[in-house]
Parts: structure tokens; C-alpha cells; sequence
């Protein structure tokens, strides 16, 4: 418990008073602050669906940019195996596999940024 000052009468008031003592003035509606935080829905970004048409065609563009990234990545082993470079096959599929990493988490995260400027349009 701490003690505030009033906004109305400048008085010593605990921060738990719901009215000011001395000039009645309303300090705390808790009231008004559980309606408010039971409007607010706050969703998971992982359950969230994707609003935005764009967004949409960006993570169409990871899934195409992982399958052949990683594909390509499994392609380098067999392909430098086969001709008995195994340790150079193992790594460029390591580069290839890092690279294709840091592509996708490009266009995951412009994805997302995407989502929440259509959310903050939504709710403006």
C-alpha cells in the first residue's frame, strides 16, 4: 500500500481508496478498470489468422523459399558425396541451410509486420 497525493485537494490518500477521503473525489474505479480489461482480447500471434493479402503471399514465398532451400541443402550432400567430397558437400548444405534460414526469417518477420499495421488499421 502506498500513499498518493489527491488530484482534487492535494491530501495524503492510500493508493487502495476507491474516493478520496477529505473531498470525496474519485481516485480508483476499479469499476471501470475491470470493464476495461475484459473489452481488451488479446490474441496469440501464433493462432492469429493472416488479414493481410500481402502477408499472405509472403508466407507463400517462405514455404516455397524453405522447400527449395533445404532441398537444394540435402541435393549438395548426395551430389558431393557421389564424387567423394563429402566434407565440402556438408558444408555448402550448412551454407545453404543458414542462408535459407535468414531468407525465411526475412520474410516471416516482414509477414508479421504486415499483420500488425493491418491489426492497428482494423482498430482505428
Amino acid at each position: 500500500m502506498a500513499i498518493i497525493k489527491c488530484p482534487n485537494c492535494n491530501q495524503d490518500v492510500s493508493d487502495k481508496a476507491k474516493n478520496c477521503p477529505h473531498c470525496d473525489y474519485k481516485i480508483n474505479d476499479f469499476d471501470e478498470f475491470e470493464r476495461l480489461k475484459n473489452s481488451v482480447s488479446v490474441s496469440p500471434s501464433n493462432t492469429r489468422n493472416t488479414f493481410n493479402p500481402i502477408a499472405k503471399k509472403f508466407n507463400l514465398v517462405v514455404m516455397i523459399v524453405k522447400v527449395i532451400g533445404y532441398f537444394s541443402a540435402f541435393i549438395s550432400i548426395v551430389a558431393f558425396a557421389s564424387i567423394r567430397k563429402f566434407w565440402w558437400g556438408l558444408l555448402g548444405s550448412i551454407v545453404i541451410v543458414i542462408s535459407t534460414w535468414l531468407s525465411t526469417l526475412l520474410f516471416e518477420a516482414i509477414a508479421e509486420g504486415l499483420n500488425l499495421l493491418q491489426d492497428i488499421k482494423n482498430k482505428l
